[in-house]
């Protein structure tokens, strides 16, 4: 009788995506960074990696994927006494009573995490603001004609960054006309850094202004940053020189079989 093969090891690579909850910024109370800011600092991350992503993901520190970001990797605050601060401050700007506020919708597509997280948001939001949230779930072909027409108050985006620039995320923010800017959030400020940055004929300088852009966008917080993403995946001992892309595709044009 011959044994059987032992487990392939679980294996994971880091990929290059975040997953981002984005505020609709045309959208009360979200006109306001202070109320953008009020609800992030209302959330207890650690208690999302734990509880509902089984501390599978790594906590993003940016709207950058850690590989690209020039931002120190800290962890982002959970304050739940400065969001009720800021909240108020952010109201008040808007001239919003916080008893008129109806419930603000959160529109996400039919996907397993994104309707776990949700939930987890929805929950802490309404204990830590005392805001109501409206979860809808809807198809993918629904969500992408919804969020093409800016019909939400906020919603999930797992952003993928294709190319190894940071550029290629912190210009997504550069027009709210852009499509795919679906936070309508722009900002003359950071037009110009960008602009200059791609002027620039000197990589620290490039460095430097990139760096500069996506600060300025984690302060303006048009989109909240929850998780990375990871590519887990199991592989025969026997198998090598399977190539795994920054995006998580699998290459195996070079792979060999011993």
């Amino acid at each position: 009788m011959h044994a059987l093969p032992s487990r392939a090891p679980l294996l994971s690579q880091d990929v290059a995506a975040v997953l981002w909850f984005v505020f609709n910024v045309t959208r009360t109370p979200f006109k306001s960074h202070k109320c953008r800011h009020a609800f992030s600092l209302a959330i207890d991350r650690t208690k999302i990696l734990e509880k509902v992503l089984g501390n599978t993901e790594k906590l993003a520190c940016s709207i950058v994927t850690d590989s690209l970001s020039r931002l120190k990797r800290e962890p982002l605050p959970y304050d739940p006494e400065k969001a009720r601060e800021l909240l108020a401050k952010g109201l008040f700007e808007q001239g919003v009573e916080l008893a008129d506020l109806p419930p603000l919708r959160l529109r996400i597509y039919n996907h397993q995490r994104h309707r776990l997280i949700a939930e987890e948001l929805k929950r802490m939001w309404k204990d830590v603001l005392g805001i109501s949230i409206h979860i809808e779930i809807v198809s993918w072909e629904t969500f992408f004609d919804e969020i093409s027409k800016r019909n939400y108050d906020m919603t999930a985006l797992s952003w993928y960054s294709w190319y190894k620039d940071a550029l290629y995320t912190l210009d997504n923010f550069r027009y709210a006309s852009n499509d795919m800017n679906i936070s309508c959030w722009e900002d003359s400020y950071l037009q110009e850094v960008l602009a200059e940055a791609e002027k620039t004929s000197t990589l620290e300088k490039r460095e430097e202004l990139l760096k500069t852009a996506e600060a300025f966008i984690m302060h303006r917080l048009p989109v909240m940053p929850i998780c990375g993403h990871t590519f887990r995946y199991m592989k025969d001992p026997h198998i090598d020189r399977i190539c795994i892309s920054h995006l998580g595709n699998i290459d195996l044009k070079w792979t060999t079989f011993t």
